[in-house]
């Protein structure tokens, strides 16, 4: 008697294995893509904060401010935002940081005053008027970050 794999045993240790993996290749990458707008989220809230707390803190004596961009300057869905230092980003006295979302995650949508700038007043960190930022990730998830009219940025 011979010892050994028969073909067919071993084509459905490979077929075993492959169901395996199909299984789980998905979360993972479902996971990966969450990770990825959670990221984004985060840092953009990170970068609302700490304009609010600059303009708060009189910082330069002037408005701060993030600016939302594709590249081409204000158009949506943007990749790019900046930290600014002055009553707009067209205006601006400096722009103190640029960063760039994570692959995939786009903001689409900036309904918090007008345009693309998000503007905290000076001293107050007030926005003048309420509103959402859209978040939108590579399997269409979106997240929203709200901000109200006093400065208070929450991720929603």
């Amino acid at each position: 008697m011979r010892a050994g794999f028969t073909a067919i045993e071993l084509l459905l240790v490979m077929a075993f294995f492959g169901v395996i993996v199909a299984v789980t290749t998905f979360p993972l990458y479902s996971m990966q893509t969450r990770g990825a707008l959670d990221d984004a989220v985060t840092g953009v809230v990170d970068v609302l904060r700490r304009a609010e707390t600059q303009a708060l803190a009189g910082h330069f004596g002037d408005r701060w401010g993030v600016h939302f961009s594709d590249g081409d300057g204000c158009a949506l869905p943007a990749t790019t935002y900046h930290v600014y230092r002055g009553a707009s980003f067209a205006s601006a006295t400096d722009t103190i940081d640029s960063f760039a979302l994570p692959g995939g995650v786009a903001v689409t949508g900036v309904e918090v005053g007008g345009g693309c700038d998000i503007s905290f007043s000076r001293f107050h960190g007030f926005t003048g008027q309420p509103g959402l930022i859209t978040l939108t990730g590579v399997d269409a998830a979106t997240r929203t970050v709200m901000i109200n009219a006093y400065g208070r940025v929450v991720a929603q």
